[in-house]
């Protein structure tokens, strides 16, 4: 299927209740018990996740190729919560990331047992050589920002397949870039960013 008719039909699916063939706006906060005070379809309350948000996250979790996609209100709110996940060990990040990311790393949960290590990535073998026992993610910025380095993705990749660790692999793309540059487990975008590059792509003469 061709990347702009897929843009069209992810995560849209016809209305049950009106058979409209384009998803309603829902601006409820809140939704409705069953009897036995179950939630029909899932949805407890709208800032917890509501209809239209998860059509948003399956349309970018099918135009990425992905099995899921959480959409945030904020990038610094997506860096939070995964810096939360990784929990205390040790991670490397550009040494030219933004600001934020590496104010959050550093100062917040640092005094939480987060080690911060940053390095220049346009030489995958600076990532190798910061590789710890305890690394448990390599955070790369591509373009980076505000520098506009670029990282070789597939070469940091492959600059650790050598090395016995379990960790991630994060790339935050913060310029318009396509979706089919797939080798990161876990990507994260600025949707404002990639949807002018989808529209344009899609509403191109």
């Amino acid at each position: 299927m061709h990347l702009e008719t897929l843009a069209v039909h992810a995560g849209h699916a016809v209305d049950e209740a009106t058979a409209a063939v384009t998803p309603p706006i829902h601006l409820s906060t809140t939704f409705s018990r069953e009897s036995d005070g179950s939630y029909r379809a899932g949805f407890l309350y709208s800032r917890y996740t509501n209809p239209n948000r998860a059509s948003l996250e399956q349309c970018l979790a099918e135009l990425e190729g992905g099995v899921a996609a959480a959409c945030f209100a904020s990038g610094s709110a997506a860096t939070m919560t995964l810096l939360q996940v990784v929990g205390p060990g040790h991670v490397i990040v550009p040494d030219d990331a933004y600001f934020g990311t590496i104010k959050l790393a550093r100062d917040v949960f640092g005094p939480w047992g987060l080690e911060l290590s940053l390095v220049d990535m346009t030489d995958p073998q600076n990532v190798a050589r910061a590789m710890r026992a305890d690394t448990k993610l390599v955070w790369i910025e591509t373009p980076s920002n505000p520098l506009l380095r670029v990282v070789d993705i597939q070469a940091v990749a492959m600059s650790l397949d050598d090395l016995e660790a379990e960790l991630w692999t994060l790339r935050k793309a913060i310029e318009k870039r396509p979706p089919p540059e797939r080798p990161a487990a876990e990507r994260w975008r600025s949707v404002t960013r990639f949807w002018r590059w989808l529209t344009a792509r899609i509403c191109r003469p």
